[in-house]
């Protein structure tokens, strides 16, 4: 038996035996069984932390491994990226470029029809083969399209529906721990159980 797998059986063993001891304590009505919960409780604690420890035993050298094959990795993943985002680019690029083309002709022929120096089906049939760029096309080992994303941005808070506001809990908590009580917020106390564990 290693020494790794001994201090696993003798933590399993520990964990065991507070359980045990855990059930035994699951009522108390006296004084003098609550100093014995809480005696068994702070060894609960105590136990729960030796669990920690070797959980983090085995943990540490997969995280180092981990960490060591990412290090390993990050420069290529980098340039692969880098030569995806060239070619988007560049495409992109292109499309907007054959959009402003289409554009500007566009409004040539509309002048022209506003002006009478075009029929109005004549300049309809001229946009409509006006050069666009492709939404999707197909090579040789899959396809590549070009497609719109909506996105967004908040501007002015004040004007967002309530619904979608989101509250921020991190800077909620810090002003009701200094002391201040926001208007929408709902304020209580419960009863939480702390122990703190001095050792094995």
């Amino acid at each position: 038996m290693t020494e790794q797998t001994k201090e696993i059986t003798q933590v399993k063993g520990e964990v065991s035996r507070v359980v045990s001891l855990a059930q035994s304590h699951s009522k108390i009505v006296t004084e003098l069984e609550l100093k014995e919960a809480n005696e068994v409780l702070v060894k609960v604690k105590a136990v729960g932390k030796r669990v920690t420890e070797e959980k983090k035993k085995q943990l540490d050298p997969a995280s180092a491994t981990v960490k060591s094959i990412r290090d390993f990795w990050a420069p290529i993943e980098a340039q692969y990226q880098e030569a995806e985002q060239i070619i988007k680019d560049a495409i992109l690029g292109y499309s907007r470029k054959l959009a402003e083309l289409a554009a500007k002709k566009e409004a040539q022929i509309e002048k022209k029809v506003e002006e009478g120096k075009m029929t109005f089906e004549t300049g309809l049939k001229k946009i409509e083969n006006l050069p666009t760029m492709q939404t999707s096309m197909e090579t040789k080992k899959g396809m590549v399209g070009v497609r719109k994303v909506k996105k967004f941005e908040v501007e002015d808070l004040a004007k967002l529906p309530l619904e979608y506001h989101l509250a921020n809990e991190t800077k909620i908590r810090q002003a009701m721990h200094a002391g201040q009580e926001l208007p929408g917020v709902k304020y209580w106390e419960e009863e939480r159980v702390s122990v703190t564990a001095s050792g094995h």
